[in-house]
């Protein structure tokens, strides 16, 4: 089986106050024509199709155009989940009628969701759509989840030390469902391990079969649990899931999904698969093993990008055990990315820069003010989108570590005074600065 990977297309973005949308539908046009030449058995999009929750009409508009395209134009299967920045409900409308289309569209997490089942020359490949879900959402979404089997799953192991889905280690024998999955009332003290049940709720009939869901680890490996008990026996398997597997590379683009590191998942959820096809970080990565892939975002989405080289995966599941990744570049319309030194050389340099179109930053080493930076530079590059100077890097710009609003305004000022001069504000200045600050919150207080 072949298929393409890709995720995080972030449709409708807008990055420094300019809409991305045709940079999106050229590299879209691109990603189509790939497809029509590929003919890859599937399409799988793991995740952020928009990049927020209610996206512009015309990024709606754009996603419908390229998935007529390769599911009505070209017969393609294709299969997408939300991701942490879509609206589940929003991009699952009208899943149902489109599944008989071939498009596969899976938005809030679902019990008894079925596999997308695929043949090959090999056999059967079942695909399992695990979107993002909050764990208050996955909890409502799937309350009768087998205890044991969370734990199992959040520990990357299985009972009986059996591999974890249906398709078994080189040389071992297939299990059953009861073997994989055996009833949390078969083993209470296993389910009562992974769930903690507090005193109050101890009369509750279904403490055992009701798993704590607390964070996005035990909410994914709900959601894996519950996969593997319809995974097909002797069946490969691939997942698509939108996370933030440990021990990837993150960029500031990239929505933490919580604050305190509790979004993270372990990659040991994904033992036993043999495939997991990842959106949520945007470089293209794999994660310990080249089982578990990010394909990255369709673009640069921010500075922290600009070394970023953006492709989709060419996924290819041979017999069991066999895999093959091969990355295969996009090409935007315009590049991201930065350049640095003082103004007047960059204005020289981009009489022969063919690249002058590309969305820039600048970061500036100008020693003293600067009239006018942004204006002359765009004379230059049109699209450029942000300044930064090399002294705010230095002491002057120390308190962008620490929180603005928290701040006084004269030291606001004195701050954006030095990062902008090099000097610091004199006693003078800073006097007549403290008065007319002191006036304007009297004058606000009185109002």
């Amino acid at each position: 089986m072949r298929f393409l990977h890709t995720a995080d297309w972030h449709l409708g973005r807008v990055y420094h106050g300019m809409p991305l949308l045709e940079d999106q539908a050229h590299v879209l046009r691109d990603f189509v024509r790939l497809a029509a030449e590929l003919k890859p058995d599937a399409i799988l999009i793991a995740g952020d199709v928009y990049d927020r929750s209610v996206p512009p009409a015309d990024a709606v508009k754009l996603l419908d155009e390229v998935l007529a395209e390769l599911v009505l134009g070209l017969g393609l299967r294709v299969a997408m989940i939300a991701g942490n920045h879509d609206g589940p409900d929003r991009l699952a409308f009208g899943s149902g009628l489109l599944a008989r289309a071939g498009l596969t569209v899976r938005g809030p997490v679902e019990a008894g969701a079925e596999p997308l089942l695929f043949d090959d020359a090999h056999g059967k490949v079942a695909v399992h759509l695990l979107p993002y879900g909050e764990p208050a959402l996955v909890r409502a979404a799937l309350p009768l989840a087998p205890a044991i089997a969370v734990k199992a799953a959040a520990q990357g192991t299985q009972p009986k030390g059996r591999p974890a889905m249906g398709q078994p280690a080189m040389g071992q024998p297939v299990m059953s469902q009861g073997e994989l999955f055996p009833s949390a009332e078969a083993a209470p003290d296993l389910a009562n391990q992974a769930n903690p049940v507090d005193p109050a709720e101890s009369s509750a009939p279904s403490e055992a079969a009701a798993p704590r869901i607390a964070d996005h680890h035990s909410a994914l490996a709900a959601q894996v649990a519950a996969a593997r008990a319809r995974q097909p026996a002797g069946a490969r398997s691939v997942a698509v899931a939108h996370a933030f597997v440990i021990g990837g590379s993150e960029a500031e683009s990239e929505r933490p999904l919580t604050v305190g590191g509790s979004g993270s998942v372990g990659a040991e959820l994904f033992d036993g698969f043999d495939y997991a096809a990842l959106g949520h970080l945007h470089r293209p990565q794999q994660i310990g093993s080249p089982r578990i892939q990010y394909s990255g975002s369709l673009l640069k989405y921010s500075f922290a990008e600009a070394d970023h080289a953006k492709s989709v995966s060419l996924v290819t599941l041979g017999a069991p055990g066999e895999l093959q990744v091969e990355r295969i570049a996009l090409a935007p319309r315009r590049d991201l990315r930065i350049l640095e030194g003082r103004l007047d050389e960059l204005l020289a340099a981009a009489a022969s820069d063919p690249a002058r179109q590309d969305y820039v930053l600048a970061r500036l080493s100008d020693d003293g003010a600067l009239l006018d930076a942004m204006g002359k530079l765009r004379t230059a590059y049109p699209n450029a989108l942000a300044i930064e100077r090399s002294l705010l890097q230095g002491e002057g710009g120390a308190h962008r570590g620490g929180d603005h609003r928290r701040m006084r305004v004269e030291d606001l000022f004195a701050g954006f005074y030095r990062e902008m001069t090099g000097q610091a504000l004199g006693e003078g200045a800073a006097a007549v600065l403290a008065e007319v600050v002191q006036r304007v919150e009297r004058e606000a207080r009185q109002a």
